[in-house]
C-alpha cells in the first residue's frame, strides 16, 4: 500500500491547524452548553417566586388548621358542658313527671272512693 492515502486523511493540514480546529470545535461546544446552562438557572430563577408563594401558602394553611383543631377542641368542651347541664335538667324534668304521676294516680285513687261514697 502506498503512503499517500495517510497522507491525505489529515486534509492537507498542518499539524497547528488542526490543533485550532479542535480548539474551535472545543470552544463552540463549550458556549453552547454555556447557554444551555443560563437558560437553565433562568427556568430555576423564574420558578422562585412560584415557590416562595407556595411554602407561605403552606404554612399559613398549617396555622389555619391549627387553629381550626384549637376552636374544634374548645368547641368540644363547650358542647360536653352543656350536654352535661342539659343532662341535670332532664332529670329534673324526670323528678316532676315522675313526682306528677304519682300525685295523679293518688288523685284518681281519691277520686274514685268520692266516686264510690257518691254511687251508694
Amino acid at each position: 500500500m502506498s503512503e499517500d492515502t495517510t497522507e491525505n486523511m489529515d486534509g492537507g493540514r498542518s499539524f497547528e491547524d488542526r490543533v485550532f480546529l479542535r480548539f474551535d470545535a472545543l470552544d463552540a461546544s463549550i458556549r453552547n452548553l454555556d447557554e444551555r446552562v443560563e437558560r437553565l438557572e433562568e427556568r430555576s430563577f423564574n420558578t422562585k417566586p412560584i415557590w416562595e408563594r407556595a411554602l407561605k401558602e403552606i404554612a399559613e394553611t398549617r396555622q389555619e388548621l391549627s387553629e381550626t383543631r384549637r376552636e374544634l377542641s374548645d368547641t368540644r368542651r363547650e358542647m360536653s358542658i352543656g350536654f352535661d347541664r342539659l343532662e341535670g335538667r332532664f332529670g329534673k324534668l324526670e323528678d316532676v313527671i315522675f313526682g306528677t304521676r304519682a300525685d295523679l294516680r293518688e288523685a284518681e285513687g281519691r277520686i274514685e272512693k268520692l266516686e264510690e261514697k257518691s254511687g251508694q
